[in-house]
């Protein structure tokens, strides 16, 4: 289960009359949350087991939420209550008019106010609730409504338990929402508020433009603020994970120069690789890619190719990355980039063949590359015996690549792969280790309060990063 939850929604003439119980049941909903603490642990009443099925069945995307995997794990009427409350909440499109709604998120029990009321918006910009309830009132557009639920435990230890933090994150998102929402900024609107769950204490965020037929959101965009977000809120439990990256980048250091020192061995011998089934099978792909390349016109790298000669530049990339050296140093990066997107997502992504992962296409182009300079190795045997233009085809079979350049081809490709992960496990550390002087200086007041030594770490260039400017 991700430990962050983002939802994204809209209001625009949300229709009332079909959703009459729900109406009903937020108009009960204060004295279900006094029911005392020994209530909250009986089972959940035959009404609230019904209510839910009802509300999997209107709304599918309820099943996703953390308050619905705690009901099924300990299905009690406090858990059923938190469910169904959040639910409501979160799909607030089928409440009603959307002055309530504004009114709903300040105003509602457990929201924990900055003033008279809970809302709160950029820094120096004063928030009326009777204002911004009429101006969302009247704004003829879309109105988005996102709720970024976090677990209490997760809350507690990250210091997301109280409105000042979200306050400070939210604030620092405002190129992050018209980036991802396509508003400009200075058409951007936007107010929250922070209620304080037993739970899963949580944040309602309102965006919209001034204009009213602006602004768009997308899945693609959603995802993409997920994972912001998490980055900024879990950045303490990525450092973990960005230190394991750093160990397996030395440990991609040390392969690639141990499998590049077992090519030149054997190279030294007889010019060719170890495995020998592969050996044979890349030579003949990086023969006929050559060939094919020789008759190419135009640009000769991946994207100006045709399909069938794209097809031949796939099949020699899956064939390297089936080496158990080169999978294993694939399947490491791969399972540390798992690891961060799991924090918002209910499942990683699939291991994409190294052929079609867009992080590494530019072993395309390496392979191409190396086909090319074959060109200039290519030997012709028994030429005399090649009669006239019928004999074209017979010509061609004749073409071979000494040992010694299809060794050096190879090789030259593997060391290209081997920096490239070096360079790439390089690019996801340096977002934990690329920060700015103010925040490594507070990170530095902190540990001597703590009483550390200032300096206590390893030095940057150990590890090759380098400190960004501020």
């Amino acid at each position: 289960m991700p430990k962050l939850i983002v939802t994204s929604h809209y209001l625009r003439d949300a229709p009332s009359a079909q959703i009459e119980n729900y109406v009903r049941y937020i108009g009960t909903r204060e004295g279900v949350e006094k029911c005392d603490r020994t209530k909250e642990l009986l089972p959940a009443t035959e009404a609230q087991k019904k209510f839910i099925k009802q509300l999997i069945r209107d709304i599918p995307a309820s099943k996703e939420m953390l308050e619905y995997t705690d009901f099924l794990l300990q299905p009690t009427r406090g858990n059923a209550t938190e469910f169904i409350s959040r639910a409501l909440e979160q799909h607030v499109d089928m409440i009603g008019k959307r002055e309530n709604y504004v009114d709903y998120i300040a105003n509602r029990p457990r929201v924990e106010r900055i003033g008279e009321h809970g809302l709160f918006t950029d820094a120096g910009k004063a928030v009326v609730l009777s204002q911004v309830q009429e101006e969302v009132a009247r704004h003829k557009g879309a109105v988005w409504t996102h709720v970024i639920s976090l677990r209490r435990g997760d809350a507690e230890r990250l210091g997301y338990n109280h409105a000042d933090q979200w306050q400070s994150l939210l604030r620092s998102k405002r190129s992050m929402l018209c980036r991802h929402m396509k508003i400009k900024s200075e058409n951007l609107r936007w107010y929250a508020a922070f209620h304080n769950e037993g739970h899963h204490p949580h944040v309602h965020l309102m965006v919209y433009s001034a204009k009213d037929n602006d602004g768009f959101l997308t899945e693609k965009s959603i995802e993409a603020m997920r994972s912001e977000l998490a980055h900024d809120i879990f950045r303490q439990d990525f450092a973990h994970i960005y230190d394991e990256q750093s160990r397996a980048e030395m440990k991609t250091k040390k392969a690639s120069k141990e499998y590049i020192q077992d090519l030149i061995d054997d190279l030294s011998k007889d010019g060719r690789l170890k495995e020998a089934a592969l050996n044979a099978e890349l030579e003949e792909i990086l023969l006929q890619l050559s060939k094919r390349l020789k008759r190419t016109k135009g640009k000769k790298v991946y994207g100006y190719l045709k399909r069938d000669v794209k097809n031949l530049v796939d099949q020699a990339v899956d064939i390297l990355g089936k080496d158990e050296r080169i999978s294993g140093l694939y399947a490491e990066w791969g399972k540390w980039q798992d690891e961060i997107i799991k924090s918002y997502q209910n499942q990683g992504q699939p291991m994409l063949p190294i052929s079609q992962n867009p992080k590494f296409k530019s072993i395309k182009n390496m392979v191409i590359q190396e086909a090319l300079r074959l060109e200039n190795n290519v030997v012709m045997n028994k030429r005399e015996n090649i009669g006239g233009e019928g004999d074209r085809e017979a010509v061609e079979q004749l073409y071979y690549v000494p040992n010694t350049a299809m060794g050096s081809a190879v090789t030259n490709l593997m060391i290209q792969i081997g920096r490239l992960f070096e360079e790439e496990y390089r690019k996801v550390s340096a977002k934990h280790y690329g920060i700015d002087r103010k925040r490594r200086r507070k990170l530095s007041e902190k540990k001597q309060a703590q009483g550390h030594k200032w300096d206590d770490r390893e030095p940057d260039d150990a590890y090759g990063y380098q400190e960004v400017e501020g």
